[in-house]
Formats: C-alpha cells, structure tokens, sequence
C-alpha cells in the first residue's frame, strides 16, 4: 500500500488526489495536516465537481486599483430625462503617470463620462433590429468589401468589425501591405453609413448638444456575436481620430475596463459600467483617452454585445486616403478586372504580397515613403 504526503496550503490538492488515484490506482490516501470532516469534504466536492481534472490555479486575482468617485447630473431636455454620470480620482491615490493630466484636469478628472437612460427601450429595439438586419446584410455581402471584417474562432464566429465612411487598417496583415502608412492607415474604399445610423442615432445625440453638429464622419459597429471574445488594449490613435470618442452599447450589459494586464484578463486600474444603451464619451486630451489603455475583456460581457463607435477621423488624414484611392486603389483595381477565370483580383493580390512581406519579415514602407 502506497502512502503520499500532502503539504499544507497546496492549491492543487484536487488534481493531485484525483491524478494519482486514477494513474497510480491508489487505493487509500493519508491526509496530513487536515482533520477528518475536512477530508470528507474535500472528497465530497471532487465527487460533486464538474471541472474537468486537472484544475489549475492561477496566482493571481481579478481586481482593479483604483475606486472611482462617481458625480451624477440628472439632465430633462426635450421630453427625455436620463443621467450623465462624470468619473474622478480619488486625489490621494491617483496613478503614477497622471501627473501631466493635472493642469487640465485639476478636479482630477478621469476623463470618461457617460449617459444613461437616453434611448428608451423601444427605440433601443428599434435600432437592435436595425443592427441584425446590417449584419444579415454583411453576411450576404452586401456592402463593398472592406465594409465587414470578421474574426472566427474554430470555424465559429466571433466577432464582425464594420466600418462605414472611412476605415483604418488595424490587423497585423493590413500593416504589412505596400502603402500601409500613406493617409495613417486611414482607406475610403467602404460603404457609406446606413441611414439609420445618423437618423436614429446620431442626430438624436446632435439634438441634446451630446454630439457637436457635424462632427462624425466615421461610423464603426462591433458586433460580438456570443459575448466570447473581447477587444485587446489599445489607444484610440490620435493621429487618426480627432477626440472625444463616442460610443453606445446595444444588446447588453458591460463594461469598459482600462489598464488591464496578462492579455486583458487581471488586475486592471479601473472599469466604467456600460448597461444596455449607454453612451460613453472619451474626453479630448483627457487621462482615458491618452494616458491608459482600454479594453473589453471576455468578462466583462453578459452575452451577445454591440458597440457602434463614433469618430471624427482628421481631415489631413482623410484627404491623403482620398488621394490614394482615386490614384491608387481604384485604378489598380480596375486594371485586374478579367473575364478569366483564373485571374487574381486587386484585393487578393495586395492580400497575398502582405502574406509575402510577413513571412519574410520584410516592409515597403522605406522604399514607398516620399510619393503615392
């Protein structure tokens, strides 16, 4: 009869137990330093358990730093009541990188307010609906084909981008395409936003000075079509988008999480909550904007989710994209349209030289700078 030895304050006690029963078919096990209902009740749980085995432990906590001090405004305005909700530091304990921030924001602002209660719950259906039908439409490729970028997982999918107006390269293949720099990433070659987008949306937020007249020219929708996979961290670049930064969330609850760590997934600085129809504005040169970066992990979503974004891209930037596709893109592509069968198409080919590029580590950008 074997004997084994278990430490106190192992956190893989169960793998442990249960690997050795079923590898080294033991047939009695001797706890050491644990009385007998603390045996039994450890058995009972490895019974009851419907984690698979092993279970693995990770020496680390989902948790977040700082506290936030919320300050509400209840706003009635045009036959609409709803909250605008303004985030602050505690002033003794701020981040380490907020003193520049300070002369801006010395009421020590985060820099990310939000709106609840604006759209009621039919118009929220209303423009839910309006969201399924623009992603039946994207599936059955009805927009121009930068429009909709999808992210599939094992054959499922995840997530689809949708941009209209204007779009911004951002995956690690877009950035190895020759011309990858020119207009900062910024393309035009997608559709234009659907009507109800700036009627039902945006001109609603225009009404109550939310959004300056004008403003948007870009319009993003993220759809995640299980609540599965999240957005990694990242700046929205300043280079390409004029701030503040406006979003809406549709379908479900979340929340936007800023500082995260360990691929987004621990031991964050802060979160802001985004219920079901929130509008949340990242405020220009603000410390959320520029000083920390933001995500949506797996996590902090309920189930099926939507974020339609939107943005201002510069107008310097906007031009230049404007310039390269009618001397660039446009031409190219029409320059490959064919009656054969086996001809390459523009899109393709552009895609397949990224590949190229990639797995030879090479870039285009040093020898393409200085002219279209």
């Amino acid at each position: 009869m074997k004997k084994i030895k278990i430490k106190r304050n192992n956190l893989t006690l169960k793998a442990h137990i249960l690997n050795s029963l079923k590898k080294k078919r033991i047939k009695k096990i001797i706890m050491v330093n644990y009385n007998q209902s603390h045996q039994e009740n450890m058995l009972k749980n490895n019974a009851l358990s419907v984690y698979q085995m092993p279970l693995y432990y990770i020496s680390t906590r989902d948790s977040f730093a700082y506290d936030l001090i919320e300050k509400t405004t209840v706003i009635e305005r045009g036959g609409r009541k709803y909250e605008k909700i303004d985030y602050y530091f505690d002033p003794n304990n701020l981040p380490p990188n907020y003193k520049p921030f300070e002369k801006m924001f010395p009421d020590f602002r985060v820099g990310c307010h939000i709106y609840k209660n604006f759209f009621t719950h039919d118009e929220l259906l209303d423009i839910e609906n309006d969201c399924w039908e623009t992603e039946n439409k994207g599936l059955k490729r009805h927009y121009l084909p930068m429009t909709s970028q999808v992210s599939c997982t094992q054959e499922k999918l995840k997530r689809t981008k949708f941009f209209f107006g204007y779009r911004y390269i951002w995956t690690r293949q877009q950035l190895f395409e020759p011309h990858s720099f020119v207009g900062a990433g910024v393309r035009c070659d997608v559709s234009s936003q659907p009507i109800w987008m700036k009627r039902k949306v945006v001109n609603r937020l225009e009404d109550h000075d939310i959004i300056e007249k004008d403003f948007i020219n870009s319009y993003a929708l993220n759809v995640y079509h299980d609540g599965k996979e999240g957005l990694a961290q990242h700046f929205d670049d300043a280079t390409r988008f004029k701030q503040p930064i406006y979003t809406v969330r549709l379908f479900s609850d979340c929340r936007l999480s800023f500082g995260s760590q360990l691929y987004g997934f621990c031991n964050g600085a802060f979160c802001v909550p985004l219920p079901r129809g929130t509008i949340c504005v990242m405020e220009e040169n603000s410390y959320a904007a520029n000083g920390i970066k933001h995500c949506v992990r797996p996590t902090d979503m309920t189930g099926k989710s939507a974020a339609m974004i939107l943005r201002q891209m510069h107008k310097q930037v906007v031009h230049e994209a404007e310039i390269y596709d009618q001397n660039i893109d446009l031409p190219c592509q029409f320059s490959t349209l064919s009656i054969d069968p086996k001809a390459v198409p523009y899109g393709e080919q552009r895609k397949l030289e990224a590949e190229y590029l990639m797995a030879n580590g090479k870039s285009l950008e040093g020898q393409l700078k200085g002219g279209y």
